[in-house]
């Protein structure tokens, strides 16, 4: 059966200005940042230097960090102005704001631009997020992201210890960055080579219907109407189906369930006529991944953590 859901991944395809640097007493640690995993990945965010943290999905597919609008209203300094963006489900209206500092562990930036979300946009299964945590602010770091753990580990680049690429990860895995930000990788789904795009703020796996001819992905009779946080106000129609066996730099996966179905956001990409994965929370939440922005590197685990039964 087929499915009506919004959005399941949030791509803010939108160009700015590079923003603050980071403060520099932070510039040389490491920090080990707690991560809950919702069904997304939750990290705690602070803004300006208040002491409650607020929840931000952990979104590697979103280039740009954002704030629901109730967040921006009590935190933002600036009037909100209005801008064009590329959600997943096509191009948006959206408004950009202005917080006077942000920090995520020890390190904090100050002037941060940010998206501003409708709060609806941030809620999912009652459960209310207070933003995202964009690649705007992911790729001025080496990344860690330990779902199996509960941490997410952000390194100034090249600064990573020696031991990171130890034998609990794989060999590294070049990458490309679209924007200068969204990471692409290859991967095989079934023995079919499929571009894929590591996206932490999609709940779900998502091959395009390229992707799922070209796999041989079968479709179940069961799918999830769950949708993440995310841009766009269009719905679109998905079936539900099981990857079967995916390989990402030689580490493989079994018991993964995918959404098969096309995004407008593929489309503006350009990727839409090519097999695309969207490789979302279910696989990081077995497998710690290392991402290495400058280097353009990623090292996926050797061995994921078996899938719940």
């Amino acid at each position: 059966m087929s499915v009506s859901i919004r959005s399941p991944i949030a791509v803010l395809a939108l160009l700015l200005s590079p923003g603050a640097a980071l403060a520099p007493a932070a510039a040389s640690a490491q920090v080990e940042v707690p991560m809950v995993d919702l069904g997304w990945l939750v990290v705690p965010v602070y803004l300006n230097d208040e002491p409650i943290a607020l929840r931000f999905v952990l979104d590697t597919g979103a280039s740009w960090t954002a704030v629901s609008a109730q967040t921006a209203e009590r935190f933002s300094r600036r009037p909100g102005r209005e801008i064009e963006v590329q959600g997943a489900s096509g191009l948006t209206q959206a408004v950009l704001a202005t917080v006077p500092s942000l920090r995520i562990g020890e390190f904090s930036l100050d002037d941060r631009d940010v998206i501003v979300l409708p709060d609806q946009d941030l809620v999912s299964d009652d459960q209310a997020f207070d933003g995202i945590l964009g690649a705007d602010i992911l790729s001025r770091f080496d990344v860690m992201i330990d779902a199996p753990n509960g941490s997410l580990w952000l390194y100034p680049h090249g600064q990573a210890p020696a031991d990171i690429a130890d034998s609990a990860l794989g060999n590294a895995l070049p990458i490309d960055l679209l924007g200068g930000r969204r990471i692409r990788h290859r991967a095989e789904v079934n023995g079919a080579a499929v571009e894929a795009l590591l996206d932490s703020g999609a709940r779900r796996m998502l091959i395009n219907r390229a992707g799922g001819g070209a796999a041989g992905i079968e479709v179940l009779d069961t799918t999830s109407t769950t949708a993440s946080p995310g841009l766009g106000n269009e719905s679109f129609e998905f079936h539900s189906g099981s990857l079967g066996a995916l390989v990402v730099a030689g580490t493989s996966f079994a018991g993964l369930r995918t959404l098969v179905g096309d995004l407008p956001v593929l489309g503006a990409l350009g990727m839409q006529a090519a097999p695309m994965l969207i490789i979302g929370a279910p696989l990081l939440a077995r497998c710690p991944v290392f991402i290495a922005y400058r280097a353009r590197t990623i090292r996926y685990c050797r061995q994921p953590v078996p899938p719940a039964d």
